[in-house]
């Protein structure tokens, strides 16, 4: 609520401010609580929850007066009250200031040194429906001027409350950190939610508050492998209506030990250019990862170290890597075998998978895509360039914990195009399908939705 010493009128400072809001009948009196409130370049902050506010203010530095402020209900009028009243440094009385004495100046276009404020909060009634409508005209008496009537102020209530919840996930998972999302909406007409807070609980037990304050539905989440973790979330309002605490999880998911195969390789290939054969790979995700050896073999067999990268360590994101073999153009050899040895931090070796590079030109290479992603039932393979296939040209679709769950031959395989229209019943989840074509292993990762 605002007020001003208004120059069309005041000729003086105003000693004493009176201001008086009605409370509606579909507010409740005993919510109020007096907030910060100000005048002149002067601003003043009020404990939280506070319903009654006394204070002697010192400004005499810089307006030569003290001033008592006087805030609260008063029951018997229904409605909310500040009284602001200068006070003579030199006697503590108010009777006693000058005439030209005050704490709010006449009001000036530059400053606005003749202006204040206050302010404060009221809850509606328990039987309040969203949509209803409050409304307000305060009362302003400076000194013992009329008292001035404020324009009408409207306000519409919801007094509903938003729901929230965690979208179904899969009940197992094979990584320690994972996306958990939600979905909300306030009530009918209501304002809208303004925040979320997630709840986890560890194996059954108490319920604690994850993340708070969350302006988006997903954040992601890390646990501990063999654990289970059960998840619920809470909505907020933009007026403070909160979701009431809930008691079981939306969603419990297990993490299961981590493995590598199927998921932590996004790809890793290798083409020759003039200064070598460039060799490029991607992990999806990695844990206590040290570094990456770089290994090349003249048969597919016998492999030699080339070199070390560095990995990420602890990464829930896709990071690219890239290394350059520039003696490969030296070697008599028409191809050239690669794999990488990724080396975890307790010491762990595992192997990538072996990819060949054609040194000497012989035709476009093979391009393999592979949709729709997400699928639902079928897949469809598309090549380019395709040259007749082998007996061990094959494509294998694996589960997130690098089980075979499908295969077939792509032996004689003809046109651009194969449907998959074998693949048995999938529950929705993440897969890995890999194609294997002329020596050469294309994989991708698939969503089933």
């Amino acid at each position: 609520m605002l007020f001003e010493n208004d120059p069309e009128f005041a000729t003086a400072p105003a000693q004493n401010v009176t201001i008086y809001v009605p409370i509606h009948t579909k507010l409740n009196p005993s919510s109020l609580r007096i907030s910060d409130f100000g005048f002149g370049r002067f601003n003043f902050s009020v404990p939280p929850n506070t319903s009654v506010y006394t204070n002697r203010l010192d400004v005499r530095d810089s307006l030569g007066v003290f001033v008592d402020i006087t805030a609260g209900l008063d029951v018997t009028n229904r409605r909310a009250f500040w009284i602001f009243q200068s006070i003579d440094p030199a006697t503590g009385l108010a009777a006693t200031l000058p005439a030209n004495t005050g704490f709010l100046p006449v009001n000036d276009s530059l400053k606005h040194n003749g202006e204040g404020y206050v302010t404060f909060s009221l809850l509606p009634l328990s039987n309040s429906q969203t949509q209803d409508t409050i409304s307000a005209r305060a009362s302003i008496i400076f000194d013992v001027e009329e008292i001035i009537a404020t324009n009408l102020w409207k306000n519409t209530i919801d007094a509903g409350v938003p729901q929230s919840k965690v979208k179904p996930m899969a009940a197992e998972a094979q990584v320690r950190s994972f996306n958990v999302t939600w979905e909300g909406a306030d009530d009918a007409q209501g304002v809208g939610i303004r925040e979320y807070s997630l709840y986890v609980s560890e194996n059954g037990g108490v319920f604690s508050l994850y993340k708070s304050g969350l302006t988006t539905t997903s954040t992601q989440f890390t646990g501990a492998v063999g654990n289970t973790y059960g998840f619920f979330t809470l909505a907020t309002d933009h007026v403070g209506n909160q979701e009431a605490m809930k008691s079981k999880a939306d969603v419990s998911v297990k993490i299961l030990a981590e493995t590598g195969l199927p998921l932590r390789w996004l790809f890793f290939k290798g083409k020759p250019t003039v200064e070598g054969v460039y060799l490029s790979w991607a992990t999806v995700w990695e844990v206590n990862t040290d570094h990456f050896v770089i290994e090349r073999s003249l048969d597919g067999k016998h492999f030699t170290d080339l070199g070390k990268i560095t990995a990420a360590g602890e990464s829930r994101e896709t990071r690219n890597y890239q290394y350059l073999d520039v003696e490969a153009l030296q070697l008599k050899t028409n191809v050239l075998y690669y794999r990488l040895v990724q080396v975890d931090k307790d010491g762990i070796r595992s192997h990538s998978s072996i990819i060949s590079v054609q040194l000497i030109p012989g035709g476009p290479e093979p391009t393999v895509k592979a949709y729709p992603n997400p699928f639902k039932q079928n897949l469809t393979l598309e090549f380019v360039n395709l040259t007749p296939t082998a007996e061990r040209d094959q494509v294998i679709l694996y589960s997130a914990d690098g089980k075979s769950l499908y295969k077939k031959s792509l032996k004689n395989a003809n046109g651009s195009t194969i449907l998959l229209d074998e693949l048995p019943v999938l529950p929705r989840g993440v897969y890995v399908l890999r194609v294997s074509i002329q020596d050469k292993q294309y994989t991708f990762r698939m969503i089933r939705e």
